[in-house]
């Protein structure tokens, strides 16, 4: 599976009527961590997952609702476990 950039992230929620900050509205974040949290974690070769809970639930999330995994291994609770010990 190709990465997603985070363009790519902005034009799946404008395909659901949403934009970035109307997204955090819906989930409860602000939109500023949600735009940062993409900006630094989506599309790069970064073989980590986020060790910070919030930029974790936020990449989970949007993977969940836009129904594609935009962050490797962000929705496998096993990898994220070992990340976290």
């Amino acid at each position: 599976m190709t990465a997603l950039s985070p363009s790519e992230v902005a034009a799946a929620l404008v395909g659901k009527g949403l934009c970035y900050a109307s997204w955090a509205r819906l989930r409860g974040y602000q939109s500023a961590t949600v735009r940062r949290t993409v900006t630094r974690w989506v599309g790069t070769e970064r073989t980590r997952t986020p060790q910070g809970p919030i930029a974790r639930r936020i990449l989970a999330d949007l993977s969940r609702d836009l129904g594609v995994e935009i962050v490797p291994g962000i929705l496998d609770p096993i990898h994220a476990a070992r990340q976290a010990a």
